[in-house]
């Protein structure tokens, strides 16, 4: 994964590799699959809000994880 160029990179997937040092039976996919259903929900709240500058993206995300 270190070899690949930084855009390639899966930033949830790294963070579950480091994880798994201190949790070693951690489920690396499960949780990637997780974080991916997250990162979903947060891009179709954002975009029924309709607005793509910063205050009106912040809204839709605490909307998103606060509800």
């Amino acid at each position: 994964m270190l070899s690949l160029p930084e855009e390639k990179i899966d930033v949830g997937v790294a963070a579950l590799t480091f994880a798994k040092e201190i949790y070693p039976l951690i489920d690396i996919p499960t949780y990637s699959l997780q974080i991916d259903a997250i990162a979903e929900g947060a891009r179709q709240t954002i975009a029924r809000y309709g607005r793509n500058d910063p205050e009106s993206i912040i809204r839709a995300m605490n909307t998103y994880f606060y509800k």
